[in-house]
């Protein structure tokens, strides 16, 4: 694996994991940050981030990684014939 691949996995899960800050009582105070509770607005913040990067993840690895396999059965197939 390589060092950027790691590197954005490694960001991935971090920011998956303090999606779970709020359950456990951490940013859970009743501060308000313009219209929203700091723990919503954490949550909401959090989950962005997080689909920014689930939507690179799938561009950068398992799109490619799924049409290469898709060309390999597609090549096995001919072969086949």
């Amino acid at each position: 694996m390589q060092k950027k691949h790691r590197n954005t996995l490694a960001v991935f899960f971090i920011l998956y994991a303090l999606t779970f800050l709020p359950n456990l009582g951490v940013f859970n105070s009743l501060i308000w940050i313009g219209p929203l509770p700091l723990p919503l607005f954490w949550v909401l913040l959090i989950n962005l981030i997080n689909t920014i990067v689930v939507v690179y993840v799938y561009k950068k690895f398992f799109k490619p990684f799924a049409l290469r396999t898709e060309q390999e059965l597609l090549d096995e197939e001919k072969k086949g014939e």
